[in-house]
């Protein structure tokens, strides 16, 4: 049973949310389980994996992916897995520092992810943000709402799950649904590209790079086969249009609520 949390109670931690964190910033975790039902995760300082768990988790993004050339094919990213419940990733900087993109084909989780006993699509539920100062970059998959600290970064995770609402409410930080800026990417695509793009977000095209990938396959090469595949299915005739994607995971503690933000919308 979760606990709500409620303003001027203490925050205890109750255990460990996920797994891993690693100092040489390969992968984020563990996170803290907090009593009022979120779990907040703490990243390095460079590229980070995270991966959520199965209630409401805040990520805070400390790597930098900065120092590469941003026009490269596999230019690294921080990958955001939200995996269950109502999750928010706190960016830094400002909301237009950043441009939302599709993700490619090879972006979506693996055709053996369980997320794919659940959905034939997961077009919306996954989204691409680019700092278009920098050039860093990040991966969001099943993670419902965007934080941009304006440049006041989070210390630490804990003053994250107590202080996320008044900065919000106060206006020293933005929030974004990823609905929303997936809806700004999309706007950007012919409808011939927003097919394609349809069809990059299928179980079918998962499992086709699954079937097509070779051991020692360098990120060039997979991308340029993730991208064929998508355009062989879809010339197949493959009906994307007919499918719909999952609805968002609503929010269970207070703190997430209130980071997805009355005037966001939880659906397109």
């Amino acid at each position: 049973m979760v606990t709500e949390y409620k303003e001027g109670e203490p925050l205890k931690p109750t255990g460990k949310a996920g797994k891993l964190i690693a100092p040489t910033a390969v992968e984020s975790g563990p996170g803290t389980a907090w009593n009022n039902g979120a779990a907040t995760y703490y990243g390095s300082t460079g590229k980070d994996s995270f991966q959520g768990s199965e209630n409401d988790d805040i990520f805070l993004s400390n790597g930098s992916t900065k120092n590469q050339n941003p026009s490269s094919t596999d230019a690294e990213q921080e990958k955001f897995n939200g995996q269950s419940g109502h999750d928010v990733t706190v960016l830094p900087g400002l909301r237009e520092d950043y441009k939302a993109t599709m993700p490619r084909p090879v972006d979506y989780p693996a055709a053996t992810a369980p997320v794919w006993e659940k959905a034939d699509t997961l077009y919306g539920k996954v989204i691409a943000l680019e700092n278009i100062h920098t050039g860093e970059s990040y991966l969001l998959n099943d993670v419902e709402s965007v934080v941009f600290d304006k440049g006041d970064p989070f210390a630490n995770p804990k003053q994250a799950i107590k202080n996320l609402p008044e900065k919000l409410e106060s206006g020293a930080m933005d929030s974004a649904s990823t609905q929303e800026l997936f809806l700004q990417a999309q706007a950007d695509l012919s409808p011939a590209e927003q097919r394609t793009a349809k069809v990059a977000a299928t179980r079918e095209c998962a499992q086709e790079i699954a079937g097509q990938y070779k051991m020692g396959m360098g990120a060039d090469a997979m991308i340029e086969m993730g991208n064929n595949v998508a355009t062989k299915l879809d010339q197949s005739g493959l009906n994307v249009d007919a499918r719909k994607p999952p609805e968002p995971d609503q929010p269970v503690s207070n703190i997430t609520q209130r980071a997805f933000g009355p005037s966001m919308k939880p659906s397109p």
